[in-house]
């Protein structure tokens, strides 16, 4: 995405596109899932795209307003932890990732288990 975003900037519309398709597909699945679940409470953020884009989560957010996700730009740029506007029906939240944390943890709880099932391998 920082490449595209980097292209985009420069003027490369396919760069563009890019992001345009990848934001729309995002704003569908959270359409998609708030008919199912008759609307949404709460949009979280994170990972690499959601944590550092300001523009991306502006532009999924921006066709969803009738949802009641609407943006305050100025706390979507800042990039806090609440980023909807005060007023806004549905939360919008950026929630920091730690996938390397969550990965020790599995790690340890396969090596806790591994280490109490201590029969060997066939051959």
């Amino acid at each position: 995405m920082r490449t595209l975003s980097a292209s985009a900037a420069s003027g490369d519309s396919d760069a563009q596109l890019a992001i345009n398709i990848f934001c729309r597909s995002i704003a569908k699945t959270i359409g998609s899932y708030a008919a199912v679940l008759r609307g949404v409470d709460l949009v979280v953020f994170t990972g690499g795209i959601g944590e550092h884009s300001a523009q991306v989560r502006a532009q999924i957010c921006a066709p969803l307003r009738h949802l009641g996700i609407v943006l305050d730009g100025d706390k979507n740029q800042a990039g806090g932890a609440l980023i909807s506007e005060t007023a806004s029906p549905c939360a919008v939240r950026i929630v920091t990732a730690d996938e390397d944390g969550q990965i020790a943890r599995h790690v340890r709880r396969l090596a806790q288990t591994s280490s109490s099932d201590t029969a060997p391998l066939p051959r």
